[in-house]
């Protein structure tokens, strides 16, 4: 008598889940003009064939793709300059926490004393102010 399990997931969140999917990836190629279906049809056909107004139009989508490419390069050395700013500043706070001074110093060991010394004198004239209850 073993029961099976069954997922029952509604076919109205498969197709939501496909259509995000398919959503994502139109607009993550329209957003790079160098994989814009005119212009790789263009860059396919033989220069000397373009008409006036196609050349027109590849050149423009070619300007455009060349500054697509260098917004992404120097996105990446952005990218890269922050990365490396970000490294450079922990192992600088590295180098500040290894320059801190050592627990046992005199300094420390004084203040140690005196909190002692404070707790001391507090628990001997609570004792002697008032009677202990046990």
């Amino acid at each position: 008598m073993s029961k099976k399990i069954r997922l029952c997931v509604p076919s109205y969140l498969i197709m939501l889940f496909a259509l995000l999917v398919a959503y994502q990836s139109a607009v993550a190629q329209s957003s790079n003009p160098c994989n814009d279906a005119e212009f790789l049809r263009l860059k396919s056909l033989p220069k000397a064939s373009l008409t006036e107004s196609e050349r027109k139009t590849f050149n423009k989508l070619n300007a455009d793709c060349e500054k697509f490419k260098q917004g992404a390069t120097s996105q990446t050395l952005k990218q890269g300059l922050i990365e490396s700013q970000k490294r450079n500043a922990q192992s600088d706070t590295a180098k500040i926490i290894l320059k801190e001074e050592p627990f046992a110093t005199t300094r420390n060991f004084t203040i140690l004393g005196a909190m002692c010394a404070a707790i001391a004198g507090i628990i001997v004239a609570l004792n002697s102010v008032a009677d202990s209850p046990f």
